[in-house]
């Protein structure tokens, strides 16, 4: 009995260790938050205002890019909507030859996975390769949406575009205003891809690793034909795998744990029994705004917390921009938390488990 006892006050010990040192305030830090909090109300005003749909990708979009320094962002920024504006091109032209045929829509939407991926793992600027990817994934989403005219798909997915590119102008806006005079370095100019790119097999497994996570995302998602699952495909891109320092069941672990304090406790939970109480936007943005902060200030801790304050981010505003009023069925808001869950375990079975061969398939294997 004392022998788990002590095991138990050492991963206390070590825990509230970790926590104080990752929580602890910074050079810096604090004049971050504000401008990530900053940056995030304002998106959410002007969509609350444009009624854009997908509103939540633009909030989140705004909190999740890259800070190193201010500048740096402001300079990353206008690539970043150069990335959005790019992969929204590529899926119009893709949509307009192949939207109204099964098939060719279907392959055109694995063939954006596949896209996706390999350049979320092969661009040198990450946030770039991001920004491209997370435009097509969207945008596969809207265009499998049926039975809505082929017109109001289209119109859906150019809004759903214009909110991701505005969060991203208002987070170079707020940086820029920000940060103070400073001196700008100009940054040498780098390939856009690495230099392995196209040498290196790996590169094309994790892209047909996140084609067939994806792909069975959309195809569940299809069946079930429950409109809030369509969180599940974003999902993927989202929580790719991309050098988190930490095995796969801590970062499944973050994962789970940024959802269900993100989307079940605060999401929901702030729906049901803050929001009623509120009759003006301004409560609404108060809370808003302290969720936030909370995220922004789990985002710049080290890469584990961070990983988890974006996902707690990504929850609640899943959770909390299903619409445009304060008062949400909870059955919209419960559904797209579980397409979350889905698409990070179909991420995790993809990319994470070591799938065996059988016997009788592995014996021919080795004797070849």
């Amino acid at each position: 009995m004392p022998l788990f006892a002590d095991s138990s006050r050492n991963f206390e010990t070590r825990l509230w260790g970790f926590l104080r040192k990752e929580l602890a305030p910074h050079h810096g830090r604090g004049a971050a938050i504000l401008r990530m909090v900053l940056s995030c109300v304002i998106t959410m005003l002007l969509v609350m205002m444009f009624r854009l749909p997908f509103g939540f990708l633009a909030i989140f979009y705004a909190l999740a890019i890259a800070r190193d320094n201010p500048h740096t962002t402001i300079r990353n920024g206008f690539r970043i909507i150069l990335a959005n504006c790019a992969g929204t091109l590529f899926l119009l032209f893709g949509a307009i030859l192949m939207i109204d045929y099964p098939l060719t829509r279907f392959l055109f939407v694995a063939l954006t996975f596949f896209v996706s991926f390999f350049l979320t793992r092969t661009a040198r600027n990450f946030n770039v390769g991001f920004g491209f990817g997370i435009m097509v994934i969207v945008g596969s989403c809207i265009i499998w949406l049926r039975p809505n005219p082929a017109e109001l798909r289209l119109e859906t997915m150019i809004g759903a575009a214009f909110g991701v590119v505005l969060g991203t102008v208002v987070t170079v806006v707020v940086e820029w205003l920000l940060s103070g005079p400073g001196h700008h370095t100009p940054g040498a100019r780098h390939p856009v891809f690495l230099k392995d790119a196209f040498s290196n097999p790996d590169h094309l497994v994790y892209a047909l690793k996140g084609c067939l996570a994806g792909t069975l995302c959309q195809v569940i998602w299809t069946a079930v034909a429950w409109p809030g699952f369509s969180e599940c495909v974003i999902t993927c891109i989202i929580v790719a795998p991309t050098g988190l320092p930490d095995t796969p069941q801590r970062r499944l672990l973050m994962r789970i744990a940024g959802v269900l304090a993100g989307g079940i406790i605060l999401g929901i939970g702030t729906e049901r029994w803050i929001f009623p109480m509120f009759d003006s936007v301004a409560g609404f943005t108060v809370v808003f705004a302290a969720v936030s902060a909370l995220s922004a200030w789990l985002a710049t801790a080290g890469p584990r917390l961070g990983y988890a304050g974006r996902q707690l981010a990504l929850a609640y505003d899943v959770a909390v921009f299903q619409g445009f009023s304060t008062r949400i069925p909870l059955m919209v808001s419960w559904s797209p938390q579980a397409g979350i869950f889905l698409g990070l375990a179909i991420m995790y079975l993809v990319f994470d488990i070591r799938w065996k061969l059988p016997r009788f398939l592995a014996a021919p294997m080795r004797q070849t």
